[in-house]
This record gives C-alpha cells, sequence and structure tokens, in this order.
C-alpha cells in the first residue's frame, strides 16, 4: 500500500472503519487467491497461518486441498459441525433437511452426495441473504458483501470477504461449453 493510499483511506473513511480496511487491503491477494484454491478462511483459523499458507506460491491444487482437507477432518466436530449447525435454524426448513443429511453423509464417507448437498445448501441460504429470497436475478455474493461494509468488526471481515471471493468464483459466469475448467465453479 502507498503512502497516498494510506493517506485516502483516513480522508473517505470513518476512524473506525480505517484499522478494517488497512487489514482488508493487506490480505486481500491471500483470500483472493485462497478462494482460487477453493478453500475460505475458516473463523477458527489463525489469519497469520491462512495468509502464510496462501503467499506460498509452490503450493499445488493437490497440497491446498490435502492441507484443508487434513485441518478440517483433524476435529471436524469443532472446525466444521458446530459451525455449520449453530445457525441452522435461521434457514428454511428444507435446507436445515438437506444440510443435516449432508453432515450424514460426510460422516458416513458419502462425499460425492455430500458435497453438492452443500453447495445446493450454500446456494439456497445466498438466495435468503442476498435477493430476500426473490429468485430473478439473483446475485449470490451482494448480501455478502452489504455485511462485510456494515460490519463493526475488524478482524471478523477477513472471513466474510474470504467468502465473498469464493462466491465469484464458484458461482460466477463460466462456460460451460469448454473440455477443461481453470477454476472452480458449482
Amino acid at each position: 500500500m502507498s503512502f497516498h493510499e494510506f493517506l485516502e483511506l483516513f480522508s473517505s473513511e470513518k476512524p473506525e472503519k480505517i484499522l478494517t480496511n488497512i487489514l482488508v487491503k493487506s490480505n486481500q491477494e491471500p483470500l483472493k487467491k485462497g478462494a482460487q484454491f477453493g478453500w475460505v478462511m475458516a473463523l477458527e483459523m489463525p489469519l497469520s497461518v491462512y495468509r502464510d499458507f496462501f503467499s506460498n506460491d509452490d503450493h499445488s491444487q493437490e497440497v491446498v486441498d490435502e492441507s484443508f482437507i487434513n485441518y478440517y477432518l483433524a476435529d471436524f466436530n469443532n472446525t466444521m459441525k458446530v459451525n455449520l449447525v449453530r445457525n441452522i435454524d435461521k434457514l428454511p426448513e428444507s435446507l436445515q433437511v438437506l444440510l443435516n443429511e449432508a453432515i450424514w453423509a460426510f460422516e458416513n464417507d458419502k462425499f460425492q452426495i455430500c458435497i453438492p448437498a452443500l453447495f445446493s445448501v450454500i446456494e439456497g441460504a445466498l438466495v435468503d441473504i442476498s435477493n430476500q429470497g426473490k429468485r430473478k436475478e439473483i446475485k449470490y455474493k451482494g448480501g455478502i458483501d452489504k455485511i462485510v461494509v456494515e460490519t463493526d468488526s475488524t478482524f471478523g471481515v477477513l472471513p466474510l470477504i474470504s467468502i465473498s471471493w469464493f462466491l465469484d468464483f464458484a458461482f460466477g459466469k463460466s462456460d460451460f461449453d469448454q473440455s477443461n475448467f481453470t477454476q472452480i465453479n458449482r
């Protein structure tokens, strides 16, 4: 960040947003790179671990996938399940059932069922968050981006930005006629 950009932050934002903006700008590249690999920053993961991991250009997709899978599997109940079911009652009932079945599928090694089911849960939740349930002209990440702008949290904004980047890649427009995808897409 140049000194000029740094000064712009002070003149254009409220004082409480300055630290958040600096934090976001200084971590934007690792968050974006992680999303391109298909992984978002976990809520309980230290920022330095995530940032350092995606600052290393030597990591292949296989290394990234293996590292994150091992991280989540080491303690599935605390790293994933608790976070998935904490606010399950905020989802429509049909998505609650699907999320519970996706968790069951995962715990029973039915991964080819689990992953598509979770994408359906994500997509359904995003329709409610970003479009208040309106299914016409869906903008998947609008709600997340609005929360990022309105949040008073400094470090809590980073996982949200990580999710926003992931949504850009996972739900972006793609040419489904091509034979080899270079980016993830649902």
